[in-house]
């Protein structure tokens, strides 16, 4: 049973989900991203492939929920993200955004429309309707967005 699950990773049929933090350097208050440790410390690899630590600020640290936006940019606990909803049948868009969290009591991530909450696996399993995301900035650096 291992040998054929080494074999299935080999062969790129099982599919690991990359496990990403970031946070903001408490010292240059810029983002790192990296593997998180303690809570507190955010370990990175620098342009040398060597590992660095940065101690960060608890309050900035997100996950990478484990999808990339329409442009590429991954997308991570507490950003902001505006959302095209298309309706196939009637070829009608609608828009909306919010925050993105974690629901720690039901183990997913969500976005929260401010009245209610929606799972990206609920969009992602829809019928009739394709969304696209766009990352417009974060609660850390941008929270006047959320307020509009």
């Amino acid at each position: 049973m291992l040998l054929l699950q080494l074999k299935l990773l080999k062969e790129n049929i099982i599919k690991m989900r990359e496990i990403l933090f970031r946070g903001k350097n408490l010292e240059s208050e810029k983002w790192v991203y990296g593997d998180l440790m303690e809570n507190t410390y955010i370990f990175g690899k620098n342009d040398l492939y060597c590992l660095d630590s940065y101690e960060v600020d608890k309050e900035t640290i997100g996950q990478y929920i484990g999808l990339k936006d329409k442009n590429g940019v991954k997308i991570f606990e507490g950003d902001i993200l505006k959302v095209e909803s298309v309706d196939i049948d009637c070829n009608t868009a609608n828009y909306f955004g919010g925050e993105v969290l974690f629901l720690q009591d039901i183990g997913l991530f969500a976005l929260d429309l401010g009245y209610d909450y929606l799972s990206f696996n609920t969009m992602k399993e829809a019928t009739g309707y394709i969304y696209s995301y766009e990352v417009i900035g974060n609660i850390h650096d941008n929270d006047n967005i959320i307020k509009q």
